[in-house]
């Protein structure tokens, strides 16, 4: 018990549950306060917001951390280098929505993106010494503070969410909201120096351009990891409309919460494989990527059995008697769930053994299939369980390249995975404590 209460994994892992927890209760409140128009257009909004935030997550992000890691004598030029990159993106990302709003605005707000046009630039850099919290803290593995910044958002929105579904709420409001308490969560993480804004003045011109050149490629995949989680709900949109949207989306959130662990011990898995790949111990790279992917898979499978069987009672649970009817939506999920650990996991190995180049490649591939294949099930039947389904010839997909690819490096394989993940499973149950994956 003591070792799960102070491992970096499960406290990450606590961070991940009450944010996705809360986002629950959120949507739960918002499915039953909103028309399935307005959820839809709240979904649009933070899909299309996410999408460009995830452009800059990709440039910066993994750069960061890994330079981080590896320049041990210049880790504040690391820091003040990566947000001038930061703010110059954000700067000339946001120009561009000024002038798609400016010369287009009437083709967007047909589309239903009227809010993403007139809250993204404010959004994006009231938000940005927050999310430059979060890359820095996990470049110093500090994973308590990762927890404190979740709580610092969710919490607030969920007393909002709360108070206003007993009263008055309109999507206006919420969206107002939701950009002020990322701008109070900034100036809180720049107050106790979380964010590393001091070090801007130490940037330099090499540093600039040896992230840029790293994440060049990162972008590229965290695109396309964003547009695989994103571009249903846009093509829906396009086919079908908001409404559908948010019948798509609601069976979605509970895949979300199942990724809570998936995506937690993601968060402590790319800082182990860097290291032991800068050491070029592959063999070790192999173990911790065989032992994360297997265990995790393992370890949900008495959930997804659950969520499957019960799938009506937990969609009803979340979004009320009007999203029962998709409950099948969720069941197709669920199959897709099953490989999501190996695929994420493959992604951070890629990188970690600095084959960014083909975590891209990979990500492209299945975005190429997804939309393709969105685009012809809605086109010739305008069925969302078809959409659904296409999610689990994506992750198939990921799969395959992506083991082909890491296979230039690593040796490895989904026979290895499964047997590490179970040989670990055995040893924590049999030592009563967590397995060697993970110490």
């Amino acid at each position: 018990m003591k070792s799960i209460l102070t491992n970096n994994n499960f406290i990450t892992l606590y961070g991940n549950i009450i944010s996705a927890g809360s986002n629950l209760l959120i949507i739960m409140l918002l499915a039953r306060k909103f028309s399935g128009e307005e959820l839809g257009m709240w979904m649009l909004f933070l899909s299309a917001f996410n999408l460009l935030d995830i452009l800059r997550t990709g440039l910066i992000k993994t750069a960061l951390v890994k330079f981080f890691l590896v320049d041990k004598l210049n880790k504040e030029s690391v820091i003040g280098s990566a947000w001038v990159i930061g703010i110059l993106f954000t700067a000339f990302v946001s120009v561009i929505v000024f002038l798609l709003n400016h010369f287009f605005r009437d083709a967007f707000v047909r589309n239903n993106y009227v809010y993403f046009l007139d809250w993204y630039s404010v959004l994006a850099f009231a938000n940005l010494p927050y999310v430059f919290s979060g890359w820095f803290q996990q470049a110093k593995s500090n994973f308590i503070s990762l927890l404190v910044l979740k709580l610092i958002i969710v919490v607030p929105l969920l007393i909002f969410v709360v108070f206003y579904y007993f009263s008055s709420i309109v999507l206006h409001d919420l969206i107002k909201f939701y950009v002020l308490v990322h701008l109070v969560a900034s100036i809180i993480v720049m107050a106790l120096n979380w964010s590393g804004i001091n070090y801007i003045f130490r940037a330099t011109k090499k540093q600039i351009t040896d992230q840029l050149n790293f994440g060049k490629f990162s972008i590229g995949t965290v695109v396309g990891s964003n547009l695989l989680r994103n571009s249903d709900v846009f093509i829906i949109n396009a086919f079908l409309g908001p409404t559908f949207v948010a019948m798509y989306s609601v069976p979605l959130k509970f895949i979300e919460l199942i990724e809570v662990p998936v995506r937690s011990f993601g968060v402590t898995l790319f800082p182990k494989l860097s290291k032991l790949s800068n050491n070029f111990n592959y063999t070790d790279v192999a173990r911790v990527f065989n032992g994360y992917a297997g265990l995790v898979t393992i370890g949900l499978i008495p959930v997804y059995v659950f969520s499957f069987v019960f799938a009506e009672e937990l969609v009803f649970f979340l979004g009320g008697d009007k999203y029962v009817e998709y409950s099948n939506v969720f069941r197709i999920f669920i199959i897709y769930g099953f490989l999501l650990p190996v695929d994420r996991y493959i992604g951070i190995a890629l990188d970690s053994v600095g084959l960014p180049r083909y975590n891209m490649y990979k990500i492209f591939s299945m975005v190429l299939f997804n939309i393709v294949a969105d685009i012809l099930v809605l086109y010739y039947f305008k069925n969302i369980y078809l959409v659904a389904a296409v999610t689990i010839g994506t992750v198939s997909v990921g799969v395959y390249f992506g083991m082909k690819f890491l296979n230039k490096r690593v040796s490895t394989s989904l026979v290895e995975v499964y047997s590490q993940g179970g040989e670990d499973i055995k040893e924590t149950l049999k030592e009563k404590k967590l397995g060697s994956v993970f110490t």
